[in-house]
Parts: structure tokens; C-alpha cells; sequence
């Protein structure tokens, strides 16, 4: 989160940017800029997660996960399929080890986690206007029904109504004021996960679920799951559909936090499984949380000695030149409701619209 005068900087930045879209809109610059070829060295690479009315796909679960609406969706793929050639990662990867050019108007269309809405909703518009999608898929969720820790503890905040005040002894004292900000407490709940070393996550939730007196049982855990995530047999309808299905680690643990063994079994074990239930090989991985890897960090390192040859990121533009990190491929976030004209900006001035 974006703090004090900063933040308001930010809204700031984000509302011009709206406000200049919607002036190329009018004016007709956004019209001529689709009908041109693509701003090279630029490689627009939309990223999703949740697709639907978050007040009905996340009644129990995290409702900021879900990043557009159907009907917003389907227009997105419309006009990315109008206006680009829409690729798949067996060209971006040719592009990268063989040194294939990619199409003159390339661009991608990505999904992190693997909630069911990438097979329900996003399968059928991608099909609909022939285009492919790229998913990338926390293995662990799928093999065990586990449901992903950011929504389980938004479960539990959303049914704490007996505490107005808690603690939490692990991993280190803190006070939650629920009663005075509890979208605060929420958040810095989640942060202890995206920031902790070496976290026992699973003790970490058994001790939030006790201090805030919601029960979290198995059954919980299954129907949720079941709910909300894909099975294999989702998976392998989006190989037949012709849609790439990638790694997005084992657990979605936030890989800065992991020692190098628990980092290597990350990575490692989601390529294993995957190719395994796929049968073929699996070549690229979006990192969770979007953090930038670069090649020569430890986990850079780590990325590659697992025999992946691409990474995805977060929210940022994707520049094709020499000096670009093919561990490190950065994605145009898409926010919700945001309007047409601003999507059609980010993903045809890149530099001027997506910050990164």
C-alpha cells in the first residue's frame, strides 16, 4: 500500500492517465493507433486472476482478487483479438531461445492462480474469438483442494463479528484493531504472509482462525476448494481447447520469503507435477504476487535450474530489446470496472499508460 502524500500522487497519476484515455478516445488517436502496427519494441501482456461480480464469485473469499466482469472480459478479448495477433508462450519462448521473430502485432493474455472462472467464464470468450490464453497454475491447490491462503483469511475476517480487539502470538506479537480499521487489520494480516522468512504458514492460520474465533475445519477447506479452484480435468479441457497451462509455483508461497531448499521444492515440484498430469513439458512460470526476478539473483538462479525459460512478473511494461530479461517479462494489470478506453491505452502506449 502506497502511504501518505504518495498515495494521493498516485490516484492523482492514475485519474489523469483515465482522463487523457478518454480524450484519445473521443478524439480519435486510440482508433488510429489500432489500426497501426503495435509500438514496437513494445509486448502488451494482459494479466487476470478473477473474472465475474466479486459480491457473487467471492461472497466468501477475497473480493480484490477479482480484477474484471465478464462483460468487461469479453470486451477486452474482443479487441485484443481485433487488433493483435494473439500468442501463446511456444512463440514467446522461439523468440527468446531460437530467435524466432514473434508476429509484427504480438501480444499475450494471462491468468495467475487457477480459480474455476478461467475455465468457466475466460474459456469460453477466448474460444469464442479464437484467441489463446496462457494460465499458470499453483500445483498444490489443485492436487491437495487447498484452498489459497489469501482466501482463506479473508474468510475468517469476514466472519469475525466476536472479537474487537485480537493477538497474535506467531510469528511475533502484534495487535489487530478490528473495531476501529478492519480492512487495516485485514491487510496487515496478509502481510505477515508476503513478508515473513521462513514462515509455518499453516500454523500461522490455525493461530489467526483461533484469535479470531472462526472455525476452520476440513470440510471448509474442500468445499471452498472445490469451489473455487480447478480440477485436472479443467486443466487438461484447457490443453484440448488449445490454451497453455503454466506453473505459478507449488503453494504460492511469496518465493523472496524461502530458504533456497524450500525455494528449489517450489519451483521444482509445480514443473514436475504439471508435466506429469500434462504430459508435456512446461517451460515458464508467473511468480506469485508478481515480485520481478531478475537472472542473476538467487532467485533468478534458482528459476532457471529448475528449467524454466520464461517469468512473468507484475504489473509493468513488457520492452523486446536486448537488454530484456526473459526471467522477468512484465504484465499490464487490469483493475476493475476500469473503463474501455483506458484498457485500449494501456496495451497500445504502454509507455505512457502502464507504470513500470
Amino acid at each position: 500500500m502506497v502511504e501518505g502524500g504518495a498515495e494521493h500522487v498516485f490516484y492523482v497519476a492514475v485519474a489523469l492517465r483515465s482522463q487523457l484515455a478518454s480524450v484519445l478516445q473521443r478524439t480519435g488517436v486510440l482508433a488510429l493507433a489500432a489500426r497501426g502496427q503495435r509500438f514496437s519494441p513494445y509486448l502488451p501482456i494482459t494479466g487476470y486472476h478473477r473474472i465475474g461480480d466479486p459480491a457473487v464469485v467471492a461472497r466468501e473469499t477475497d473480493e480484490g482478487v477479482v480484477d474484471v466482469t465478464a462483460a468487461d472480459f469479453e470486451r477486452h478479448v474482443a479487441f485484443m483479438a481485433t487488433r493483435f495477433e494473439v500468442v501463446g508462450v511456444d512463440a514467446l519462448r522461439r523468440y527468446f531461445v531460437d530467435k524466432v521473430p514473434l508476429p509484427r502485432n504480438a501480444a499475450l493474455i494471462t491468468f495467475d492462480d487457477g480459480y474455476r472462472e478461467c475455465f468457466d467464464i475466460a474459456l469460453p470468450i477466448l474460444r469464442r474469438h479464437g484467441v489463446p490464453g496462457i494460465f499458470f497454475v499453483s500445483t498444490d491447490h489443485v492436487v491437495r483442494r487447498k484452498v489459497f491462503w489469501w482466501d482463506r483469511i479473508a474468510y475468517l475476517f469476514k466472519r469475525c463479528t466476536k472479537r474487537e480487539r485480537v493477538e497474535i502470538e506467531y510469528p511475533k506479537p502484534v495487535v489487530l484493531d478490528l473495531a476501529k480499521d478492519l480492512p487495516r487489520a485485514h491487510e496487515d494480516a496478509l502481510a505477515v504472509v508476503k513478508t515473513t522468512y521462513g514462515l509455518d504458514i499453516e500454523r500461522y492460520l490455525e493461530g489467526l482462525s483461533s484469535a479470531l474465533d472462526v472455525p476452520w475445519t476440513a470440510s471448509h477447506e474442500r468445499r471452498i476448494s472445490d469451489e473455487t479452484i480447478m480440477s485436472w480435468d479443467h486443466l487438461r479441457e484447457l490443453r484440448r481447447a488449445g490454451m497453455d497451462v503454466q506453473s505459478h509455483s507449488a503453494t504460492h508461497r511469496i518465493l523472496q520469503t524461502l530458504s533456497d531448499e524450500e525455494l528449489k521444492r517450489e519451483l521444482v515440484d509445480s514443473k514436475r507435477v504439471l508435466e506429469a498430469e500434462l504430459d508435456e513439458p512446461i517451460c515458464s512460470i508467473a511468480y506469485p504476487n508478481g515480485h520481478a526476478v531478475g537472472q542473476h539473483t538467487r532467485i533468478g538462479r534458482a528459476v532457471r535450474e529448475a528449467g524454466y525459460d520464461l517469468g512473468f512478473s507484475g504489473g509493468g511494461v513488457c520492452r523486446l530489446d536486448a537488454k530484456t530479461d526473459p526471467l522477468d517479462l512484465r504484465r499490464v494489470s487490469v483493475d476493475l470496472h476500469v473503463p474501455e478506453a483506458t484498457f485500449r491505452a494501456r496495451v497500445l502506449l504502454p509507455p505512457v499508460f502502464v507504470r513500470g
